[in-house]
């Protein structure tokens, strides 16, 4: 499990019961990621080389926030591990990698997941709120590192019986501040209009090229305090009006 990760600690044991597991064999049971790619950007947190993965996909594995499995299929993935070539992303390798050479199967148990943070707050807020139960058990903690506990506290209630059951589904009726991580990105340089813009000065523009792009015009004038990036950018023409 990550240390990002809010988990619901007192329904695992429940949901551990309900999983329809073989009681012999290897398995994971998780978020299952399929045709996942490489991230070839180079500013990227998860950027990869084609020396450290040369393939267009990984193979399926599952999400390293949380995962149920065997001592015998950790033994196996750890035996596999010592004769192949490491690979530091951890669940891809644990996960897919040696999964798959293993042939161990995977199960699904992604509705019991949240890919987003604000979900949890809107589970918090409505057992406060409304006594409503929540049947999210894992999710990320959205940077907000006393999630893991305000999330149990508030679940205590309902794993106490004495919350109702929820009519709708959480995704429609969740009302909360959304929260985004834009990442460094990388900088590309784009010609623009200067004659849009100045009618003197050459004019810079680049673009930090992520989730959402941000953009900054820069003239010679300020141009050496905000290329920190050390970007060789072109300039425009400069303005003939």
């Amino acid at each position: 499990m990550d240390d990002d990760i809010v988990v619901n600690i007192d329904r695992i044991p429940d949901l551990l019961k309900s999983l329809m597991l073989p009681k012999k064999g290897y398995f994971l049971a998780g978020y299952i990621l399929r045709n996942m790619k490489p991230i070839r950007q180079k500013a990227n947190k998860w950027y990869v080389t084609e020396e450290e993965y040369n393939q267009s996909t990984y193979p399926q594995f599952v999400s390293g926030w949380f995962y149920v499995t065997t001592p015998k299929t950790c033994s196996k993935l750890y035996s596999l591990s010592q004769s192949t070539r490491y690979f530091w992303i951890d669940d891809t390798y644990i996960t897919g990698i040696l999964a798959s050479k293993l042939k161990i199967r995977h199960y699904d148990i992604s509705k019991n997941f949240t890919v987003h943070s604000e979900y949890l707050d809107c589970c918090v807020n409505d057992v406060r709120d409304k006594n409503l139960d929540c049947d999210i058990l894992i999710g990320p903690n959205g940077g907000n590192n006393n999630l893991f506990y305000q999330f149990n506290n508030a679940m205590n209630i309902c794993n106490l019986k004495l919350c109702k059951t929820r009519t709708k589904p959480l995704n429609e009726t969740c009302v909360a501040e959304k929260k985004m991580n834009l990442g460094r990105g990388d900088a590309v340089v784009e010609i623009i209009d200067c004659t849009k813009i100045l009618k003197k000065n050459r004019v810079f523009i680049f673009t930090m090229l992520n989730r959402q792009s941000s953009t900054n015009i820069v003239t010679d004038n300020n141009f050496e305090k905000k290329n920190s990036l050390n970007i060789k950018l072109h300039p425009c023409p400069i303005a003939k009006i």
